[in-house]
C-alpha cells in the first residue's frame, strides 16, 4: 500500500491507493491502482461508482483532471433507469453507506443487503396513494407515454364489424395498388411491425359458452347508436380510436387520475362538433365510486353495449377487482347483451420476471407487483380470470394468451412477451350499484383542531352558567334583605346598625355617607 498527494494541485490531500487485484501485480502486468475520489470538502462521495477509479501510479495531470472531472459528473448526473420503490429507499441508502466504507477494503466486490417483502403497511400505502401515484405518472408523461391504439377492429372483428369491413377494403385496395400487398400500419399491433419478433408458439385460445355477439337491434334513448365504456382511460389512447369505429357510438370514458382526464378533455376540444358531443370523459374510482347515478355516476344504467380495459385491471389490487366488474355490470346491457373486451398482462411476461429478479422487495402477493414509481401491476393467469367474471355472471365468449418473443440483436437478448385478450358477455341480470363511497378520514389536525374548538366552547358555556348561577343567587339573596327590612320597625334596624359597627363590619361614617347624613 502507497500513498501520495494527488497530482494537479491541493497536495494536502493524501489519498490511499490500493492494487486492483492481487494477479495483476504478479503476472507482470502494468500496475493499476484504486483512487478513492473525493468530493470538495475532502469526504468520501456516497456513490460507489464514483469512490472507485482508475489511474496510473505516477499519475500525470491529464489523468487527474478525468478523475476528478469524472467524480464531479457522478454526483451531479441523475440516475436513470433505477426506480425504487418508497419502502426500500432506506434500505439502499444503507446499502450505500455500506458500500462507501467498504470500498477502500474489498473494492471489487460490491453487495446490497438482502431486501425484504413490504409490510403491511407498505401494501396498505400503495392502495391508498394509488390514484396519488398516478397523477404524478401523468402529471411527468403526459400524453406522450402511450400510443392511441387501433388494433380494436383487428382483434374483436364481430365487435366492430364496420371496421372490420373497411379494414378488409382497405386490404383489397392495397393489393390492386402495391405489389407487396402491404396494408395500414394504424391496424397493427407494434410488436408485429418490428422485424425482430417471432411467435413462441401457438397462441392458447379457448372457446366459452356465450353466444357470438351480435349488434343491437335498436339503440338506447336518449343515445343515437351504441355506447362505449372505457374504463381506465389514461390519456384518451383507447377512447378516441373507439369514436372513429363507430360514427353513430357514444364513448363515455372514465379514469381515476384528474390529470388524465384533463388530458382527454384538452384532445376533445380539438375535435369537430359532431365528435366533441359524442365522448363524455370524467373522473371516477371504479373500484370505489358508482358508475350509474348521483353526480359521481353519469353512465345510465343498463346502457353500455362495449365495455373496454386494456391494461387497466392489472393497475387495481386483486381485492377490489370483484368491485370493479360490479361496478361495471351494473351499466352494461342485460340478457348477456353487451361484451367486456378484456387485454391485459399474462402471467410469466417479460415485466413480471424483471420484477421478481429484482428481490421480494417488488412483490406485494401472488403475481402482484410495486413498480419503482409506486405503480403497480398484476398479472393474470388464465383460470384467475374466468373465476373472476364469473363471480358476477359474466359468461367467456373467447379468451387468447399470446406470445411473442422480441430478440434485441444488438445485445443478442430475448425477451418474451405475454398478455391475454378475452370478451366477455353481460350478465343477464344487471347488477346492484356500488354503494357510495364513505367519507375520507378526517385528517389528525383536523381532528385535533375540532376537539380543541369544542373544548373552548364547553369552558365558555361552563363560564356562562357558573355566571348566572352567581347573580340569580344575588338576585334571591337581595329580595330576602329587602323582604325582611319592610317587615321590621325602626329601633330593631337601629340595634341591628349598632351590632353591625360594634362588630366592626361597618363605621358611623359609612352609616351617615349611606343615609345622607
Amino acid at each position: 500500500m502507497c500513498s501520495r498527494p494527488f497530482s494537479g494541485g491541493h497536495s494536502r490531500h493524501f489519498r490511499p491507493c490500493l492494487p486492483v487485484d492481487d494477479q495483476a501485480l504478479n503476472c507482470g502486468a502494468p500496475t493499476s491502482f484504486v483512487h478513492l475520489a473525493r468530493g470538495g470538502s475532502g469526504a468520501m462521495s456516497a456513490s460507489p461508482v464514483a469512490n472507485v477509479t482508475t489511474m496510473s501510479l505516477y499519475g500525470d495531470k491529464e489523468s487527474a483532471s478525468e478523475v476528478r472531472r469524472t467524480a464531479r459528473n457522478e454526483r451531479r448526473r441523475p440516475r436513470k433507469g433505477g426506480r425504487v420503490p418508497s419502502h426500500l429507499h432506506s434500505c439502499f441508502s444503507h446499502a450505500t453507506a455500506r458500500v462507501g466504507r467498504a470500498a477502500s477494503l474489498r473494492p471489487s466486490r460490491l453487495t446490497l443487503p438482502p431486501i425484504h417483502p413490504p409490510t403491511q403497511f407498505w401494501v396498505q400505502k400503495y392502495e391508498r396513494d394509488a390514484r396519488k401515484n398516478w397523477d404524478v405518472f401523468y402529471k411527468n408523461n403526459g400524453d406522450r407515454f402511450f400510443k392511441d391504439r387501433h388494433y380494436f377492429g383487428r382483434e374483436w372483428a364481430h365487435v366492430f364489424p364496420a371496421a372490420a369491413a373497411a379494414r378488409r377494403d382497405g386490404d383489397v385496395a392495397a393489393d390492386d395498388s402495391s405489389s407487396d400487398g402491404s396494408s395500414s400500419e394504424d391496424d397493427v399491433d407494434p410488436l408485429d411491425r418490428m422485424g425482430n419478433v417471432d411467435r413462441t408458439g401457438d397462441d392458447e385460445r379457448e372457446l366459452g359458452p356465450a353466444p357470438r355477439y351480435a349488434n343491437p337491434a335498436s339503440p338506447i334513448h336518449p343515445f343515437p347508436g351504441r355506447v362505449f365504456l372505457e374504463i381506465g382511460c389514461g390519456a384518451g389512447n383507447s377512447a378516441f380510436p373507439l369514436l372513429d369505429l363507430d360514427p353513430t357510438a357514444t364513448v363515455f370514458c372514465c379514469d381515476f387520475s384528474p390529470r388524465a382526464v384533463a388530458l382527454v378533455e384538452r384532445r376533445r376540444q380539438t375535435l369537430p362538433a359532431d365528435k366533441r358531443d359524442r365522448i363524455k370523459p370524467f373522473v371516477c374510482d371504479v373500484s370505489r365510486e358508482p358508475l350509474c347515478g348521483g353526480s359521481s355516476g353519469p353512465v345510465p344504467p343498463g346502457c353500455v353495449d362495449v365495455c373496454t380495459m386494456v391494461f387497466v385491471l392489472s393497475a387495481i389490487a386483486p381485492e377490489r377487482m370483484p368491485d370493479v366488474l360490479r361496478n361495471v355490470s351494473s351499466v352494461m346491457r342485460p340478457e348477456g347483451a353487451g361484451r367486456v373486451l378484456l387485454r391485459d398482462y399474462a402471467d410469466g411476461d417479460l415485466a413480471q420476471r424483471r420484477l421478481l429478479d429484482k428481490g421480494d422487495g417488488r412483490k406485494l402477493g401472488d403475481n402482484h407487483y410495486v413498480r419503482g414509481d409506486g405503480t403497480r401491476a398484476f398479472y393474470f393467469e388464465k383460470r384467475f380470470v374466468k373465476d373472476l367474471f364469473a363471480t358476477q355472471g359474466m359468461a367467456l365468449e373467447e379468451m387468447t394468451v399470446h406470445a411473442r418473443a422480441v430478440t434485441n440483436r444488438a445485445d443478442a437478448r430475448r425477451m418474451d412477451r405475454r398478455w391475454l385478450q378475452c370478451s366477455f358477455a353481460s350478465a343477464h341480470v344487471c347488477a346492484a350499484p356500488l354503494p357510495p363511497p364513505p367519507p375520507p378520514p378526517e385528517p389528525e389536525w383536523r381532528r385535533r383542531a375540532r376537539e380543541a374548538e369544542a373544548a373552548r366552547a364547553a369552558r365558555a358555556a361552563r363560564e356562562e352558567e357558573e355566571r348566572a348561577a352567581r347573580e340569580e343567587e344575588a338576585r334571591v339573596e337581595g329580595e330576602r334583605a329587602r323582604a325582611a327590612l319592610g317587615g321590621c320597625d325602626r329601633i330593631e334596624l337601629e340595634n341591628f346598625l349598632e351590632e353591625l359597627r360594634l362588630a366592626g363590619r361597618i363605621t358611623a361614617d359609612e352609616i351617615a355617607a349611606r343615609l345622607g347624613r
